[in-house]
Parts: C-alpha cells; sequence; structure tokens
C-alpha cells in the first residue's frame, strides 16, 4: 500500500511569509498608478522605496514607472540633467 500524501500546512510560518515574493504585486500596482496618472515621484515614495525587493527589483520597477511616463516629459527630463550636469563644473573622467 502507498504511502499517504502529506499536505503542507496551510498556515505559513513567519519565515516563509518573509519570502513570499511580492515583486509580481509590486509591478501591476505600480503599472496601475503610472497609468491613472499618478507621478514618478508618488510611485517611487510609497510603493518603490518602501518594497521589500532587492535593489536590482526596484530598479526594474522604477523603470518600468519611468517607461509609463509620456515620452516628451521623459526627454526633457534628460535633457535638464544632461544641462545640470554639463554645468556643475565637474572634470571629465
Amino acid at each position: 500500500m502507498s504511502q499517504p500524501l502529506e499536505l503542507p500546512d496551510a498556515t505559513p510560518s513567519p519565515a516563509q511569509l518573509r519570502t513570499v515574493d511580492v515583486f509580481p504585486s509590486l509591478h501591476l500596482a505600480v503599472r496601475k498608478r503610472m497609468l491613472a496618472g499618478h507621478g514618478l515621484g508618488a510611485v517611487e515614495d510609497e510603493l518603490i522605496d518602501p518594497a521589500p525587493v532587492s535593489a536590482e527589483k526596484k530598479a526594474v520597477l522604477w523603470l518600468l514607472a519611468w517607461s509609463l511616463l509620456p515620452s516628451s516629459y521623459q526627454l526633457a527630463e534628460v535633457e535638464a540633467h544632461i544641462e545640470l550636469l554639463s554645468n556643475s563644473g565637474e572634470s571629465p573622467q
């Protein structure tokens, strides 16, 4: 006769809760907020920065949020940063 099938405990331990992958839900939340017109700063402050994920995953979430901004805004931001860095007086490396 075969061994009875053992089912895992339905209640996750605290260690299991800490390892739950929240990245998929964060990805959807970032996408939803950006498509609803929320600003990048607010999405960073409220979702990305406090997220319990690696720096690499935070970078991906930020890139997603950035990619959902209107292209004219993206270009204006990049040009403003280029101007700021061009006038910063730093020596080239």
